[in-house]
């Protein structure tokens, strides 16, 4: 039987691939008062981190609609042959005042095209067992009943059912790096960690539906100069 085994292998190979961030990041100060970021969608997540606010929206219209369960009758039986799944976002940092004494606001915005994540979508079943769940071709969402199958066999996936709630994204490992800009006019590149190494415990960036709320690292660089990176730890 055919399984996403080699998926696995090559999620491995990427996180071997990626560089290792140290146990140690520079530390930031705490900021006094932020913005206030409007929420816009149930895909927009908010957090904070030593005062700074951080707001990370996802656009995505039929994702939108199906966390609580697939209200339609779609779906051709044609399970997904690929994970994980691209999401669009943007990114508000709000309040960041760790390279000047003033604070300034930084944008990822969702018109850069390269504004795109990897992500799992993970929830839970009627019978309350965990769940993944990703877009086939046919255009419907499919789940993969990951407490009965863990490796997810391409017979364990069936049509998003009425009741199969979608409550967690969680960013894939790869740790990728966005141009954004600062109302201070400059540039700079953020990193959203879809997992990181601090003193030996891993940390994974993970977005609760239900809470709305943002959990995970991201960190912060002027571009082209040799500024430190300025890590978040989001909670």
């Amino acid at each position: 039987m055919k399984t996403f085994k080699g998926l696995f292998f090559l999620i491995g190979s990427l996180i071997l691939m990626t560089p290792s961030c140290g146990d140690n990041p520079t530390t930031a100060p705490s900021a006094s008062t932020t913005t206030t970021v409007a929420v816009s969608s149930n895909l927009a997540f908010t957090g904070t981190a030593d005062g700074v606010k951080v707001s990370m929206e996802f656009f995505d219209d039929y994702l939108g609609k199906v966390l609580s369960g697939n209200p339609y009758n779609n779906g051709t039986n044609t399970p997904p042959a690929t994970l994980p799944y691209t999401l669009s976002f943007q990114i508000l940092i709000n309040g960041f005042n760790y390279y000047s004494d003033h604070q300034i606001d930084i944008s990822c915005d969702k018109s850069n095209y390269n504004n795109k994540v990897l992500s799992f979508l993970k929830g839970s079943l009627p019978n309350g067992h965990q769940a993944l769940f990703s877009m086939s071709t046919d255009g419907s969402f499919y789940a993969c009943d990951t407490t009965l199958n863990p490796t997810c066999p391409v017979s364990a996936w069936v049509v998003q059912g009425t009741q199969d709630e979608i409550g967690t994204i969680q960013i894939y490992p790869y740790n990728p790096v966005y141009e954004c800009t600062g109302t201070d006019g400059n540039d700079y590149w953020v990193t959203v960690y879809g997992s990181y190494n601090r003193n030996g415990v891993s940390i994974n960036d993970s977005f609760n539906v239900k809470t709305t709320t943002f959990k995970g690292v991201i960190s912060v660089q002027i571009k082209d100069y040799n500024d430190p990176i300025i890590y978040l730890f989001v909670k």
